[in-house]
């Protein structure tokens, strides 16, 4: 129950309704942890070592960035190994070829180590500690707590004479599987450092799992210590687990409702002229709204060269034209556009990576406000000069 909690208590919990595959990654780590339990407590694994092999390649086919989930098997393997001094080929043999996605992915591998150069997220060796203050600070109340149950646990057994407690049998191996997901960040940092050129805390999410199976390893001591104690950091945990699932629950609500509002209202507005976005991922977002209702005319400008020199990548330029050749999305020439567009609706909410605005102020071109959108601002955008007039759009 406490390793089922914990992941919601963290910055993890935001994964599991964003579209991005790394609770995909998270949830197939999960279950490629109990086959290789299975397989390592039973002689019949036949299913349990094919289903390892499956869910680390599901794992891997969901981010490149997941082929570090092979470290802690990896060390936990060798753990067995010298407790046991059995090799155990079949395990092995399980593991490698996990890995067989990356040989269908080599030409899509060659081409992203293009971005790598001017990416927008570029590691840092401080990272190996900000990246567990990212996941855990919303946790940080339930770890005291915890924390200060197992000193009154370890105060409580001092001052028993002849204590009687069950003993909890807590397989090495599994101690070290669990050592090497919390350990993955500080790989993934290195790799990001010297091969890849590219990190964010979100890429090495699933390090979470080992946090929380330490954490239910050490609830369980101090349950054998003091059941009074044991109960009470499940429950605390539990509270802690209710009260920010009813609040991400409330944000995930509010956003939804704040993105349909924004949708509607940017709908109307391009209902007789098309609208740029200026945010790379808010035109994203109603582009999909745009395909699903049939509704609304949206489109992106792009720019690498600009991007660059305003935002300082060109990951997301550079990502939006290669995808429009997949999904539905209306992406066209910065340049191009302007010089043949003298008048045409903008919206801008502010949000990363938007730098069209900043642009057209820089060349002089004649802005208006059109209208306050829910979450941002549609502008006109007039011709250049001072003299050349207001934009003629419709009345706001």
């Amino acid at each position: 129950l406490v390793a089922f909690m914990f992941p919601f208590l963290t910055y993890a919990f935001y994964f599991a309704y964003e579209a991005r595959p790394y609770g995909l990654v998270m949830g197939f780590c999960g279950l490629a942890i109990l086959c290789w339990q299975h397989a390592t407590e039973h002689s019949g694994r036949n299913l349990s070592l094919l289903g390892l092999t499956l869910c680390l390649a599901a794992a891997l086919a969901c981010h490149y960035y997941a082929i570090l989930v092979l470290f802690p098997f990896a060390l936990a393997e060798c753990a067995r190994l010298l407790r046991s001094h059995r090799f155990d080929l079949a395990m092995y043999c399980a593991l490698a070829a996990s890995g067989f996605p990356l040989l269908l992915f080599l030409p899509l591998l060659r081409a992203s180590s293009h971005y790598a150069g001017k990416f927008w997220a570029k590691p840092q060796w401080t990272m190996m500690i900000s990246f567990y203050e990212d996941l855990l600070y919303t946790s940080a109340f339930a770890l005291l707590l915890l924390l200060l149950l197992a000193g009154f646990a370890v105060w409580l057994r001092s001052g028993t004479r002849h204590p009687a407690e069950p003993h909890v049998a807590i397989p090495i191996h599994e101690m070290i599987l669990a050592l090497g997901f919390v350990l993955i960040p500080v790989l993934a940092i290195v790799v990001a450092k010297f091969v890849t050129g590219a990190f964010t805390s979100r890429y090495a999410i699933y390090a979470v799992l080992g946090i929380a199976i330490l954490l239910a390893f050490s609830l369980s001591v101090i349950g054998a210590r003091s059941a009074l104690l044991g109960f009470t950091g499940a429950m605390a945990l539990l509270v802690c687990w209710s009260v920010i699932v009813v609040r991400e629950g409330k944000t995930f609500a509010g956003n939804s409702e704040n993105e349909a509002r924004t949708f509607q209202f940017l709908q109307k507005v391009s209902a007789h002229h098309p609208l740029v976005i200026a945010g790379p991922h808010v035109f994203f977002q109603m582009s999909y709204q745009a395909d699903i209702h049939h509704a609304g005319r949206f489109l992106f400008l792009a720019d690498v060269g600009r991007a660059l020199r305003y935002t300082g990548t060109d990951t997301v330029e550079r990502g939006l034209l290669v995808l429009q050749q997949v999904a539905p999305l209306h992406v066209e020439d910065y340049r191009a556009y302007s010089a043949s567009h003298s008048n045409f609706l903008l919206y801008d909410s502010g949000a990363a990576f938007s730098w069209i605005l900043g642009d057209l102020i820089a060349e002089g071109r004649l802005i208006s406000i059109y209208a306050d959108a829910p979450q941002g601002r549609v502008y006109a955008i007039g011709p250049r000069g001072a003299d050349a007039g207001t934009a003629p759009v419709p009345a706001n």
